[in-house]
């Protein structure tokens, strides 16, 4: 029995060894910019695939144009139909444009249908943003 055990230990750290062996192959390590990782990470990029689902969503959205320095954005109220928000959102052909705010409006009401969806303008020109609100059943 004590026998079995230990050759169930050595043989679980050996295999723990040549993981860690393969690893570290694996990732081309000491290779310097030119490491496996890098190279398998580029590739990484494809396509998802979608799949269907039983839940219905609603997409609302509003353009403006934000000034330099200034905040702007619009509240959304879910429809009874689908009154629950899922998440907010915003584009801008800027990327001196970040959200600002993305929180339910009131923000004392954490249930509430309505969200405030904001951007801040960090540059020195006035640009274009759209913000949006996605619901869900």
């Amino acid at each position: 029995m004590r026998a079995s055990r230990h050759v169930r230990s050595g043989l679980v750290a050996a295999l723990a060894f040549a993981a860690g062996l393969a690893t570290f192959a694996a990732t081309g390590f000491g290779q310097g910019e030119r490491s496996r990782a890098t190279v398998h990470a580029a590739r990484a990029t494809g396509q998802m695939a979608a799949t269907s689902s039983s839940v219905s969503l609603t997409y609302l959205s509003t353009t403006g144009t934000v000034q330099p320095g200034a905040f702007s954005g619009a509240r959304g109220t879910c429809p009874r139909s689908r009154p629950h928000p899922l998440s907010a959102w915003f584009d801008s052909g800027s990327d001196k444009v970040v959200l600002g705010a993305a929180r339910p409006d009131p923000s004392s009401r954490p249930g509430s249908r309505s969200w405030l969806v904001g951007v801040t303008n960090l540059g020195d020109t006035s640009a274009r943003y759209i913000v949006g609100l996605v619901c869900a059943k």
